[in-house]
């Protein structure tokens, strides 16, 4: 939102911000690997997550936060992380049930914007994708070690404290991608929405994660389009 204090409108105008929290890896890999080196190609992807050093990178975003002070934050590809030892997944459970904590994304920027002294909380949270893979994390006397690694994305818009929010919508778009590897698995993807009511006026904030252009499809059957109509559908 701009200032318009600073055009001499006397009032500032709604301030939005908008941020990717990102993952931290390439999902790709993972998504075109034959389940018979999921395991391998998982544990690769770990690494690159763990070396683009997610909690440096929330504490940036939480900087941002705190120089612009936004009135609303949408935030996409929120991330919680879950391991679980051994692995079921390599035995033919299918169903992500990993619950030891790695990192939640959301919990560790609003603890570091209270930290940095400008509280915000959730105004609405979307869940969307949650799959769980098989981890090879090395040998034992001679025997393969399999770790399950979870992710669950969602969209969330957080609120600067004080700042009043009643939410509109959440939800999973109809339109969305398997994930081969994984039997049963897809990636939905989310949009979310709430009204604010600030310096007397009433906005209706709206942020969505559209599906990317997948190249091998023709343009009826991406999935994109197919989840604009929903969110038009659901604007209306």
């Amino acid at each position: 939102g701009l200032d318009d204090e600073a055009s001499g409108g006397g009032r500032r105008s709604v301030r939005v911000m908008t941020q990717n929290m990102y993952v931290g890896l390439d999902v790709f890999p993972l998504a075109f690997a034959p389940f018979d080196e999921l395991p391998f190609v998982a544990a690769q992807a770990f690494q690159n997550f763990e070396d683009n050093r997610p909690l440096d990178r929330i504490v940036r975003i939480a900087e941002e936060i705190v120089l612009t002070q936004p009135d609303l934050v949408a935030l996409q590809e929120v991330t919680r992380i879950f391991e679980q030892f051994p692995s079921d997944t390599m035995t033919g459970n299918f169903v992500p049930n990993a619950t030891d904590d790695v990192i939640d994304f959301l919990a560790v920027l609003i603890w570091d914007l209270a930290v940095l002294g400008v509280p915000y909380e959730v105004a609405l949270e979307q869940p969307g994708a949650d799959i769980e893979l098989p981890r090879f994390d090395g040998e034992v006397d001679g025997a393969p070690v399999f770790t399950d690694v979870r992710a669950k994305f969602s969209d969330v818009i957080l609120r600067r404290r004080g700042v009043q929010t009643t939410p509109l919508f959440g939800i999973n778009y109809t339109a969305r991608l398997p994930f081969p590897p994984i039997p049963g698995a897809f990636v939905p993807r989310n949009a979310v929405a709430v009204t604010a009511q600030l310096n007397g006026q009433t906005v209706r904030v709206v942020s969505t994660h559209l599906e990317v252009i997948i190249d091998l499809l023709p343009p009826e059957a991406q999935p994109q389009l197919a989840q604009v109509a929903d969110l038009i559908t659901a604007l209306n």
